[in-house]
């Protein structure tokens, strides 16, 4: 006991200086339990979980060389679940380039296979690649600068939109995704900039003037 305890211990040392700066509250420790019934995994099952965890692919995978500081694919093992009926690793794979988001799910299933363990993909969801010809971000760029004398600051962001779902079904489709002000986006303390959706609506509205005489 005193031997677990020790390495513990020391196994707690390592975690605290690794994760400083991302995770400083973390912890790992050992406690006895008087309960004696419980059920623990068995030495074939340890050893997959282990070795899944140290293999599977997780965080940044690429970086884009369209746009300088933008992640262009990534993976998330999110969510570990014990039950009765087995142990579930879910990851979340994103991508703005379609082959690289299966070029990961690939990883992760051969991973899988060598381990003798079981997997599945749900929930996928199209990519919306980078366009650098955009005509369309051309002429909100034009309005924009038309409207408050400044420059607009063009960015893309690592994360799941609708706009992948309309270009899966028109590919000729050309999108820019903008809107109001919005803080502390999916959680409990969302919020929104009321005076920001009056000057988005105003903006729309000169976007789609500055369009109808091109038709």
């Amino acid at each position: 006991e005193s031997k677990l305890a020790a390495e513990v211990d020391e196994w707690n040392s390592i975690f605290k200086n690794e994760l400083k700066v991302s995770d400083p509250q973390v912890s790992l420790s050992v406690k006895r339990l008087d309960d004696t019934d419980l059920k623990v995994l068995s030495r074939d099952t340890m050893n997959k979980v282990i070795s899944l965890l140290v293999l599977i692919p997780n965080g940044v995978q690429t970086m884009s060389r369209d746009i300088e500081g933008l992640v262009e694919s990534s993976t998330n093992l999110g969510v570990v679940t014990t039950s009765d009926a087995g142990i579930l690793f879910e990851s979340n794979i994103r991508s703005n380039i379609k082959s690289l988001k299966y070029n990961i799910s690939n990883q992760a299933k051969m991973i899988a296979g060598i381990l003798d363990i079981g997997f599945e993909t749900d929930s996928d969801y199209p990519e919306w690649e980078y366009s650098p010809d955009s005509k369309l971000r051309s002429i909100f760029k034009r309005v924009y600068t038309n409207m408050y004398n400044n420059e607009l600051k063009v960015a893309a962001i690592h994360a799941g939109l609708e706009c992948g779902l309309f270009k899966e079904k028109n590919k000729n489709l050309d999108m820019v995704a903008f809107g109001p002000n919005m803080y502390d986006v999916h959680t409990p303390n969302e919020h929104i900039s009321i005076s920001s959706i009056e000057r988005t609506w105003d903006y729309l509205i000169a976007v789609l003037r500055e369009i109808k005489p091109a038709q």
